[in-house]
């Protein structure tokens, strides 16, 4: 859309890098974006001094001319990398891995997909479980799954949403315990992507509260969370 005060044209971005297009009182940039599969970030300018900053090696300006998209596209396509992909299809991949992973449930294919700054928080709100930081979830994540036997995941319904960077998974699983109770959950799991696309740097799960309420205890009973340490043997 172009700004009828400024003449300056304006479009939003899903561009994960610092790759800027910028133009001043040029024809609307949409009309050219298709020629990419990339968005373009658009930026208002100086305004006697228009100009396109194109990949991140590029440093040379191109200024107002008859030329101009010529040259900015031109400088766009040379640099821009053939084996990268759309934002979406990055995000999509980084779905799929997450999912894998689950299915996979082993602790480095679980958390694979996870970003270093990851939080993950247990809904529903009122349960009162606080946020946790990947160095206090991954321990408490892979004493899970070391716990949990013959998992079986169940995934009913999926869905993303590239521009807002999350997706929604609702699944069912189940699995065998060493303590003699089941684990035979509901759970709906929020995600959200990081800039790149590549990781995922946030988790809410919302679970089977009824379930839950009545397995946790059990659960942590036998893995001695909560308890006082076991006398030592001398």
């Amino acid at each position: 859309m172009v700004n009828k005060q400024t003449g300056y044209d304006r479009y939003p971005t899903n561009c994960a890098s610092s790759d800027i297009f910028i133009s001043y009182n040029l024809p609307p940039v949409a009309d050219f974006r298709s020629l990419f599969r990339y968005p373009l970030h658009v930026r208002e300018t100086e305004k006697n001094s228009p100009w396109c900053y194109i990949p991140k090696k590029v440093t040379q300006m191109c200024y107002k001319s008859s030329s101009i998209i010529t040259k900015c596209f031109k400088m766009f396509q040379e640099n821009l990398d053939p084996s990268a992909k759309p934002h979406t299809e990055v995000q999509k991949a980084t779905l799929d891995k997450y999912i894998e992973g689950w299915k996979k449930w082993t602790p480095s294919d679980s958390i694979a997909a996870w970003s270093d700054d990851i939080t993950f928080k247990q809904l529903p709100l009122n349960s009162g479980k606080p946020s946790r930081s990947r160095q206090q979830l991954e321990p408490r994540y892979i004493m899970l799954i070391e716990n949990l036997m013959n998992f079986e995941l169940n995934i009913h319904n999926v869905v993303h949403d590239s521009a807002q960077g999350k997706a929604a998974i609702y699944a069912t699983m189940k699995a065998d315990t060493g303590f003699g109770e089941p684990y035979i959950n509901e759970q709906a799991t929020f995600l959200w992507f990081d800039e790149t696309g590549q990781k995922v740097n946030r988790i809410e799960e919302m679970n089977d509260t009824a379930f839950r309420r009545d397995w946790e205890p059990k659960y942590y009973k036998h893995i001695g969370f909560g308890q006082p340490p076991k006398p030592t043997t001398q």
